[in-house]
Parts: C-alpha cells; sequence; structure tokens
C-alpha cells in the first residue's frame, strides 16, 4: 500500500476510531509539525528572509543559471 493509499484508507475510518485515539493521534501530528517548522536555525531563517526579500523585490534567477553556479561553487555535490 502506498502513502496515497494509506492516507485515503485513514481518512475513510476515521470515523470508526474512539474520539480518545482521535485526540492522541492529532496531538501528536500537531507536535510533529509544530516541531519540524521550529527546527530551522536561526542561520537558515535569516537566509530564508533574505531570499524572499530578493523574489519580493523582482531579484530572481532561473534554476539553468543557479545550477550553473552551484557547480562551479560546490564542484563536488553538484555532478
Amino acid at each position: 500500500m502506498n502513502v496515497i493509499e494509506k492516507r485515503d484508507y485513514i481518512h475513510s475510518h476515521l470515523h470508526q476510531i474512539d474520539d480518545r485515539i482521535i485526540n492522541e493521534v492529532f496531538n501528536k501530528i500537531h507536535s510533529y509539525i509544530d516541531d519540524k517548522s521550529d527546527n530551522l536555525s536561526e542561520e537558515l531563517k535569516v537566509a530564508l528572509d533574505q531570499g524572499l526579500e530578493s523574489l519580493e523585490q523582482g531579484k530572481s534567477s532561473s534554476h539553468e543559471d543557479v545550477m550553473t553556479r552551484m557547480k562551479k561553487k560546490y564542484p563536488s555535490l553538484i555532478k
């Protein structure tokens, strides 16, 4: 069963699950999502904010340009 099928199965059977279990699962999913969104380092948050600001100012590059620059700067990582 792939992920989409698992999601559909869960969704179609939620009405059969006890409210206590629904609350437990909800709390686990909610805390997982919150933990993931808060795990960004301050350095990464600053970099993301700068990138968003650049986009708002109309400063952007094509995928091809970015890949060319990345290959030059990090040849061992980008092939």
